[in-house]
């Protein structure tokens, strides 16, 4: 009586192509000096990190006890702007933030309503910026009369 045999390895999938150099991008992809989307983190960001790390030092399980009961207290018996701050601070940590509403408006305070995928290609086009629309999606993008 002979063993069952083992299925074949599949064959390795082909290396994906290289995909030809997009402008504004260096090896790899990253962003090169003097691209206008790739400005960079906060200049702040060392800083913020540095004032967490000592917060975090700072901090024992008592005394985070401590600020969560206050936090319960005043979101259940508080008044005002603290019960209502309390209460938001606590429902956005045990359920997650809520989402945020957008109200977009023109230079008038009118409302107006959010740009179609369209009008968003438009306006990238328009702006020198159709390296970032997808070809596909770029053969089908309006511009304004009297341009290319």
């Amino acid at each position: 009586m002979s063993k069952p045999r083992k299925p074949a390895k599949p064959p390795p999938a082909p290396e994906p192509a290289p995909r030809p150099p997009q402008p504004g991008r260096g090896a790899g992809g990253k962003f090169i000096k003097g691209n206008k989307l790739g400005k960079g983190g906060s200049p702040y960001a060392s800083q913020a990190l540095k004032l967490k790390t000592e917060l975090l030092r700072a901090s024992t399980p008592a005394a985070m006890r401590k600020i969560v009961k206050r936090l319960i207290d005043t979101a259940t018996d508080g008044e005002g702007d603290d019960w209502r701050f309390a209460v938001k601070q606590y429902l956005d940590r045990m359920l997650g933030n809520t989402a945020q509403g957008v109200y977009l408006s023109d230079q008038h305070g009118e409302a107006v309503d959010p740009p179609s995928l369209d009008e968003a290609v438009s306006v990238l086009m328009r702006h020198n910026l159709g390296h970032l629309v997808p070809p596909a999606r770029r053969a089908h993008a309006k511009t304004p009369e009297g341009q290319p």
